[in-house]
């Protein structure tokens, strides 16, 4: 299941039945020539209550063009019976927790009331997004039908939009919305808590990767420190010749950014390899829990870069103390050693 949500969906401002969306297939054209827009799907959206023999349930009506809202949500991949492309005017697609709470399925028949009317419909089909509260709260129909059930003329209550950028949908939403004098609602504004949620994993992500540098750091200094002990004859032998304490430092400095130099070549190695596996696994297909689909997971080059003067920087800092206390080493003690 994938729940699915618009990118920016458009309604009317004032959300009054007074106020729907009027020449929305001009509009929807406008639209779909909107540099950074991808996908545009008119739908209608209200209350009814579905009703089966003696059960009844409250339910979010949806009336869509099945090909266009596919092309925004990919809502064919969440049918689990029925052909949605093939959904009549007399025909229904209802949430499987829905039809679950209703003892029906397809080919049963349920009727939808509204205040504006009421009417009998064949269930042609069974859709599951994995969100059970939208599975147990939908029913999808013809947009033509929705619209004649609830007196709607040639108007729609909302406008989908999918953008290329999803990160830019925020200020396109602003900016459409006020180009159109319409009301426009970004995916990030129907996903605040997802988002705020991120934003505090990101924070313990820090964390954990600070005290990753961390202990890579101590280890290169834990190494340097016993190769100091290991090698002090060898130190006190190069100051007896005439090498400074600079030149001390600088080799031992230079030993810790080798060490660091082979860990991020290993460690990309590694990362680069670990993604393949992850592409080509089933986790990487589908979308995401906010319903956006899965872009292919691939090594942002910023944050390889910012490792990469991380690690640089942490590897100098470990080096300087194991450094300075070779480079303070007394030849004569050291070659007596």
């Amino acid at each position: 299941g994938e729940g699915k949500r618009q990118t920016i969906l458009f309604s009317d401002q004032t959300n009054t039945r007074r106020r729907n969306i009027t020449a929305y297939k001009r509009l929807v054209s406008e639209l779909r020539k909107f540099p950074g827009i991808t996908a545009v799907s008119p739908s209608v959206r209200d209350q009814a209550i579905v009703v089966k023999g003696s059960q009844s349930r409250t339910a979010s009506l949806r009336g869509i063009v099945p090909d266009q809202e596919n092309v925004l949500t990919h809502l064919e991949d969440d049918v689990i019976e029925g052909n949605l492309e093939a959904m009549g005017p007399n025909d229904v697609f209802l949430g499987s927790a829905l039809a679950d709470e209703l003892n029906a399925g397809p080919g049963d028949r349920v009727q939808l009331i509204t205040p504006y009317g009421n009417q009998s419909y064949k269930i042609a089909g069974l859709i599951e997004s994995g969100v059970y509260q939208q599975d147990l709260t939908t029913v999808y129909q013809p947009l033509e039908s929705a619209q004649k059930l609830l007196d709607l003329n040639n108007e729609v209550t909302h406008i989908g939009l999918k953008v290329r950028d999803i990160y830019n949908a925020q200020n396109m939403a602003k900016d459409l919305g006020a180009l159109y004098n319409l009301k426009a609602r970004s995916w990030m504004e129907d996903n605040k808590i997802f988002l705020d949620q991120i934003a505090n994993f990101r924070i313990i992500i820090g964390v954990i990767n600070f005290l990753i540098v961390f202990a890579a750091a101590t280890s290169i200094t834990s190494i340097l420190i016993m190769v100091v002990a290991s090698k002090s004859k060898e130190i006190g032998i190069l100051k007896a010749m005439g090498a400074s304490p600079g030149s001390i430092m600088r080799l031992f400095i230079a030993q810790g950014i080798c060490l660091s130099l082979f860990g991020i070549a290993a460690g990309f190695l590694g990362a680069n390899g670990l993604i393949t596996l992850y592409n080509l696994s089933p986790m990487a297909k589908g979308s995401t829990i906010l319903g956006i689909e899965r872009p292919p997971t691939v090594m942002s080059q910023e944050y390889a870069i910012l490792a990469l003067i991380y690690a640089l920087i942490s590897s100098m800092l470990a080096s300087l103390f194991p450094a300075w206390r070779a480079s303070r080493l007394d030849p004569v003690e050291a070659i007596n050693q």
